[in-house]
């Protein structure tokens, strides 16, 4: 596997788990220490995304 094909398996991968996260979210009715895993699971997939769209950016994407 390439990188730029990692790098993309990766990308779209924490774009569902961040739907993923907001559907459990949004379908929980009681809070509770799950609640508190998924919004700090959900706060890593948002790092690590900016991190990859500023590598994108700057020119680090591999080809």
């Amino acid at each position: 596997m390439t990188p730029r094909t990692r790098i993309t398996v990766f990308v779209i991968s924490v774009s569902l788990g961040l739907v993923s996260g907001l559907g459990s979210l949004a379908a929980s009715k009681e809070w509770g220490w799950g609640n508190v895993v998924t919004i700090i699971g959900m706060t890593g997939m948002v790092v690590g995304l900016a991190l990859a769209l500023r590598d994108y950016r700057r020119g680090r994407w591999p080809k």
